[in-house]
């Protein structure tokens, strides 16, 4: 702008006396060299040079004109007080005596002291008709064709360029003017501007509507200015198209100025088009349609428009639609109110408080092919979100609400305190803490028919992510009787490790009762849980990119637990276990159990014992369980077993260890009034397991001294051997039998069969005088039907009575 600021004192000068030039060229031909150079030098001129080609009353031809102007910046001495004003220029009366047509086929002007401007070449032509023209073709600076013209009080001017062309129009009886210019920016400097982003050339129009009083001295070009009223309107008159790497966009804007006593006051910027991300976005976006506008005061003098980055906030409204011709996303919009702070040029910072966005749908992208489809429905939230420094911040108003869908479930999500800082160069050493509940839970029903109404889980985290590290914290309860609470860490290598606890307080509790029951009749339909508590702790480690996962320092606390398997119940289990897990394999240490009692036909208990076991967890009949240390009490005595490993898929003998076992207590779980007996018995039997069942070969049983007494009501005998006196004897001996000695043999096949041989040794007091009899018995019975009758006999519950009566029916 001081350039031309000083240029347009010549240029007035040289207008003014450009329209006298031919009464000037007319005196020079006859009056002294002297006179004109005095008369030329007080316009500025130093140097002048002029070649006429031809003169006539109709046209004044002039093949060369050379002036040099030198810039005289001391004030002037003249008395004459008026300035030129643009009244002045409008309403100039030519003389009538001029040619009607003056051309100046080479004009050159050179100007000093201004920097960069060294000449002006080009040609001029003026018509000097009422309503006169003047055409001004120039080469240098550029090549142009400016033409003026006046008619009236009216002026109009028509610049035309190979970049712009433009029409001004300024009438001086109102002092209103108007400019109309195409600006065609070409596509190599478009490409070189753009780094090869846009391959088209850039149209540009302007639009200009003002004020400038006629009394307005044309001399000085900033009082003219400063006389301006104008608002301009420049905009883009193509649709211009990007293309980068990562996206295809397209824009259509324009900026509008409100100028007032030649002050910049206000402006509006309006910018919109189609952003296309490219196949690089893990998400199918669509087509993006967005707007963009700003619009403030300025108070920036025109003179001086780079004052204007004096302003260090500039507002911006921005709004944003996704989804068209998109099959991840439905009806995304985003707005943003805020402004773009700078400092002398440099982006500083952006702030968007309040910012809206708003989706029908969104399916969240994946990261990996292993990695299930989650699709969010209806989400709304409200942030604050700014850029700044390399850094974007994110900070969430409310809570957020959605409802996301997977192929296995879908479910409520709530987002709550989301604070995120990311870093733009460097993402993954970003800073994300956030709050998430997870509620209304629906799976498959292929998987678990009504789930939510059956388990009610609700998911509880708290999540943060700093500089490649991951942190998960939270609670999933199960209604109030089930919960597991973790703490997981994830690393930069995608290594996960969780601490896992969980907790069901009560196994009594209806509530728990009915969320187990669907999980146990799908996986273990044939066992009950009655009573006692469950809590587990453990350490997961998974790779997340591989989905290799194992558990390790886990501990496992089982109380009072009563339960029944099939027609076996169990009372008061308590079990403590160290164990670690794998995809194929459970592994328990430093496992000890504790059980009240154990029952089926007969109660035996309490036990306990000391064990380790691994468990294929393909083939858990290959298990293999190491028993330390045991103690097993029934019927008053005990019962041990050896402490070995033992394989469960192969063929083992076990050999179990009878140690004075009180036949009478044998005989109090037996629900019969027709036989009574004491004594201890002691022995071994040779236990023999095939991986399916067990079997008993050559068992041996023995009396404990002295013995003990058997009583037999005998009248059912008595009636069914009539008068055979022998067998009469029998049963008076067998009403009170005293026995020393007791043998038994005992043998159980796969068939279920059980025979048990005895050779007792004894006498009844009252029979032949207390004589010593030998009794050899071999009894044979189906032991399971054995045992179902005892269980249906004996006080059992509903579950095992029913079991029961359905195989038996």
């Amino acid at each position: 702008m001081y350039r031309w600021r000083h240029l347009w004192r010549p240029l007035v000068a040289f207008g003014s006396a450009l329209l006298t030039l031919s009464m000037f060229i007319l005196f020079a031909l006859w009056l002294a060299p002297t006179f004109a150079d005095k008369w030329l030098a007080n316009s500025g001129v130093t140097d002048w040079h002029i070649k006429v080609g031809q003169i006539s009353a109709e046209q004044l031809v002039i093949d060369e004109l050379q002036l040099t102007y030198q810039q005289d910046t001391t004030p002037s001495n003249t008395s004459d007080t008026h300035e030129l004003t643009i009244s002045d220029v409008v309403n100039y009366k030519l003389p009538s005596w001029l040619p009607t047509q003056i051309v100046i086929n080479q004009l050159e002007v050179t100007v000093k002291n201004i920097d960069s401007v060294e000449q002006i070449v080009g040609g001029l032509r003026i018509d000097t008709r009422e309503e006169p023209v003047i055409t001004v073709s120039l080469k240098r600076p550029a090549n142009a064709t400016l033409e003026v013209s006046r008619h009236a009080q009216r002026i109009r001017a028509t610049l035309s360029h190979a970049i712009i062309n433009a029409q001004f129009n300024y009438d001086a009886a109102i002092g209103g003017f108007d400019v109309n210019a195409r600006a065609l920016l070409t596509t190599e400097h478009v490409n070189r501007w753009s780094r090869g982003y846009i391959t088209q050339s850039l149209p540009v129009l302007a639009l200009v509507n003002g004020r400038l009083p006629a009394t307005t001295p044309v001399s000085d070009p900033l009082a003219l200015l400063r006389q301006v009223n104008a608002d301009t309107k420049i905009q883009l008159d193509e649709q211009l198209a990007i293309k980068h790497p990562k996206l295809a966009a397209t824009v259509l804007g324009s900026a509008t100025f409100a100028v007032d006593s030649g002050m910049l006051n206000h402006y509006r910027l309006d910018l919109s088009g189609l952003l296309t991300p490219t196949k690089d976005i893990p998400m199918e976006l669509g087509d993006i349609d967005w707007q963009l506008q700003s619009s403030d005061r300025l108070a920036v003098d025109i003179l001086m428009p780079s004052k204007a980055l004096q302003k260090t906030r500039w507002p911006l409204v921005v709004n944003v639609n996704a989804g068209k011709n998109s099959d991840d996303i439905d009806k995304l919009s985003v707005k943003l109110n805020g402004s773009i702070r700078q400092q002398a040029g440099q982006f500083l910072a952006t702030e968007f408080p309040n910012t809206d966005i708003r989706y029908d749908r969104v399916q969240l992208p994946q990261f990996s092919e292993k990695q299930p489809k989650i699709t969010t429905t209806e989400g709304y939230f409200n942030a604050d979100i700014g850029f700044g420094g390399g850094k974007a911040e994110l900070k969430l108003n409310n809570a957020f609400s959605s409802h996301l869908t997977t192929k296995m479930l879908s479910f409520d999500a709530d987002i709550g305190n989301f604070n995120a800082i990311i870093d733009t160069s460097k993402p993954l050493s970003s800073s994300i803490d956030f709050s998430l509940n997870i509620s209304d839970i629906n799976v498959n029903k292929r998987l678990f028919a009504d789930f939510n109404n059956i388990y009610d889980p609700v998911l509880s985290q708290r999540v943060s992510y700093n500089d490649r590290h991951a942190t998960i914290d939270g609670d999933i309860v199960f209604g109030d009787g089930i919960s597991v609470s973790h703490n997981t860490q994830i690393d930069e290598n995608l290594q996960l490790s969780s601490t896992i606890s969980t907790n069901v307080e009560s196994l009594a509790a209806s509530s728990t009762q009915r969320r187990l029951k669907p999980i146990l009749s799908q996986f273990a339909p044939l066992l009950t849980l009655s009573n006692g508590n469950i809590q587990t702790q453990a350490v997961m480690h998974a790779d997340l990119k591989t989905s290799d996962w194992g558990v390790t320092d886990g501990k496992l606390t089982i109380k009072d637990v009563d339960g029944i398997y099939d027609t076996l119940a169990i009372a008061d289990l308590d079990i403590d276990a160290n164990f670690s897990l794998t995809p194929a394999n459970l592994s328990l240490t430093q496992a000890s159990l504790e059980l009240g009692s154990i029952q089926q036909g007969f109660s035996v208990g309490p036990m306990g014992a000391n064990f380790t076991a691994q468990i294929p967890l393909g083939d858990i009949a290959g298990s293999q369980v190491t028993l330390q240390q045991h103690r097993i009490r029934a019927f008053g005595g005990n019962i041990t077993l050896p402490n070995q490993s033992y394989q469960l898929s192969q063929d083992l003998p076990i050999p179990i260890v009878f140690e004075r076992l009180n036949l009478g207590e044998l005989m109090r779980q037996y629900p019969t009034d027709k036989i009574a007996i004491d004594g201890e018995v002691s022995g071994t039997i040779p236990l023999r397991w095939n991986s399916e069942q067990l079997t008993v070969e050559r068992g041996y049983v023995n009396a404990v001294a002295p013995g003990g007494k058997l009583q037999v009501d005998s009248s059912a005998l008595r009636s069914a051997v009539g008068g055979n006196p022998s067998l009469q004897t029998l049963a008076s001996v067998l009403e009170n039998f005293y026995y020393q000695e007791l043998a038994s043999v005992i043998d159980y096949d796969e068939n279920g069969d059980l025979t048990l041989g005895l050779e007792l040794t004894g006498y009844n007091p009252a029979v032949e005088n207390g004589r010593t009899v030998k009794l050899n018995i071999t009894l044979q019975e189906d032991l399971p039907a054995l045992i179902q009758g005892l269980q249906l006999s004996n006080s059992v519950s509903d579950v095992i009575r029913q079991r029961i009566q359905q195989r038996v029916n």
